[in-house]
C-alpha cells in the first residue's frame, strides 16, 4: 500500500510539473505582444516565436514584466522584432538569449533585473543599446558587442557583477555615463579608438579593474570634464594600468582625468 501511495504522489507532482511548465507560441498572425500581457504569474516557463513575414513583432512595454516563470526564449533567425521598454525586466529564471538577426532594442530597462541570465547573443545588425538595457544582471559573464554598434547608453551595464571582461568595439561613438558602473569582477576593459567623448564616471564602483586599453590615438574627453572613477576611489588610478599607443603617451599623461593614472604604458 505505502509503495502505491507514493507512486500516486510521484504521478500528482508531475501532473502538477507540467500544468505549470506552459510554453505559449506566437504565431506569424500575431503582430504585437501587448504591455503587461504576460506579466507576473501570467509568464509562460517558454516563449515560443514563430517564423513571420516581412512586419517586425513588436513586444510592448513590459509585457513580460516580472515574469519569474519564463525560462527560454525562442526567436527563429529570420525572425525581425522591436523589443519596447521594460519588456523581460525582471525575468530572473531567464539564463540565456539569442536575439534574432534584426532586432531593435527601443527604451530602457529592457533586460534589466534578470538576476540569472549568464549569456546574450547580440545581432549584427543592433546599432543601439539603451539605458540601462542589462542593469542588475547580476549573472552575466560575458559579451560580444556587434561590431556596427554605434551607442550604449548610460547605467546599461551597470551592477553586472559577474562580467569579467569589455571589450567596445571602435564603431561606438556614444559611450554614456556609468555604462559599467559596479561591475565589480571587471578586471579589463577595452575602449574605442576613435577620440569620441566618453561619458562620465564609467567605470566606478569597478574595483577590480586592473587594465585599460585606450587604443585612440586622440585623446578623448570625458562629458561634464569628469572622470572615469568616483573621486573617492583614487586607489583605483592605483591598481589600474593604463595602456596607450605609444605615440600618445604624452597626450595622456598630460590630460584632464588620464593623467591620475600612476601607471601608463604603452600597448
Amino acid at each position: 500500500m505505502k509503495q502505491i501511495a507514493l507512486i500516486s504522489l510521484f504521478i500528482l507532482a508531475l501532473a502538477v510539473f507540467s500544468a505549470s511548465a506552459r510554453t505559449v507560441v506566437i504565431g506569424p498572425e500575431t503582430s504585437r505582444i501587448e504591455a503587461f500581457r504576460y506579466g507576473g504569474t501570467a509568464a509562460p516557463d517558454t516563449l515560443r516565436i514563430l517564423p513571420r513575414g516581412d512586419a517586425p513583432l513588436e513586444v510592448e512595454e513590459y509585457a513580460f514584466w516580472e515574469g519569474r516563470a519564463l525560462r527560454a526564449i525562442e526567436f527563429p533567425p529570420e525572425c525581425r522584432v522591436h523589443i519596447r521598454e521594460g519588456a523581460f525586466r525582471g525575468c530572473g529564471g531567464l539564463r540565456k538569449i539569442i536575439l534574432p538577426a534584426e532586432c531593435v532594442l527601443d527604451g530602457q530597462y529592457i533586460f534589466s533585473d534578470c538576476f540569472s541570465l549568464e549569456e546574450i547573443l547580440l545581432p549584427e545588425s543592433l546599432t543601439v543599446i539603451p539605458p540601462h538595457t542589462f542593469s542588475y544582471c547580476i549573472s552575466l559573464k560575458s559579451i560580444l558587442f556587434p561590431k556596427g554598434l554605434k551607442r550604449i547608453g548610460n547605467n546599461a551595464f551597470s551592477e553586472c557583477r559577474a562580467l569579467g571582461e569589455v571589450w567596445i568595439p571602435d564603431s561606438v561613438t556614444e559611450l554614456e555615463s556609468y555604462a559599467f558602473s559596479e561591475c565589480i569582477e571587471l578586471r579589463e576593459a577595452r575602449l574605442p579608438a576613435n577620440g569620441a567623448m566618453l561619458g562620465e564616471l564609467l567605470f566606478s564602483g569597478c574595483r577590480n579593474l586592473k587594465v585599460l586599453i585606450e587604443p585612440s590615438p586622440e585623446v578623448p574627453t570625458l562629458d561634464c570634464d569628469s572622470f572615469l572613477f568616483e573621486p573617492d576611489e583614487a586607489n583605483l588610478y592605483r591598481s589600474c594600468c593604463l595602456k596607450v599607443l605609444p605615440e600618445a603617451m604624452g597626450g595622456y599623461r598630460h590630460a584632464h582625468a588620464w593623467s591620475r593614472f600612476k601607471t601608463i604604458t604603452s600597448l
